[in-house]
């Protein structure tokens, strides 16, 4: 069997045209995107969703410095931070927001030690 370097690897394929599986895959992922999103929006926009969505920024440490007592709590406290900002990006909400961050959590964390507030110079606060 010998090779050709000159012959097309991609000779024989199908052309991807507006009825291609693959783009009609994206289509249709952009579509549930889109009502997900939609959802989202249309659950917080009632007269509590501000008060939800700062306790949901809050309690994420979307303010907070992630300084962690190792790296396992390290990890968990940037998953809670990136639920956070997704839950408040589909909800439509601009990040940073107005809501004033708070120097630590009400609920303290479970070694002990309080995760940072971030200050105006970006230095942990005292």
């Amino acid at each position: 069997m010998s090779t050709n370097d000159d012959r097309d690897p991609f000779a024989g394929l199908p052309i991807m045209g507006p009825d291609d599986p693959l783009q009609a895959e994206r289509r249709a992922r952009a579509a549930k995107a889109e009502e997900l999103k939609s959802a989202y929006r249309a659950l917080f926009a009632g007269q509590l969703a501000e008060l939800v969505l700062a306790d949901i920024a809050e309690q994420g440490g979307v303010f907070l410095h992630n300084i962690g007592a190792d790296e396992f709590e390290h990890g968990k406290n940037e998953g809670q931070r990136r639920l956070a900002l997704r839950i408040l990006k589909l909800s439509g909400r601009e990040v940073p927001t107005p809501w004033a961050p708070r120097a630590h959590s009400a609920t303290p964390p479970a070694n002990g030690r309080p995760r940072e507030a971030i200050t105006e110079n970006s230095e942990p606060e005292q």
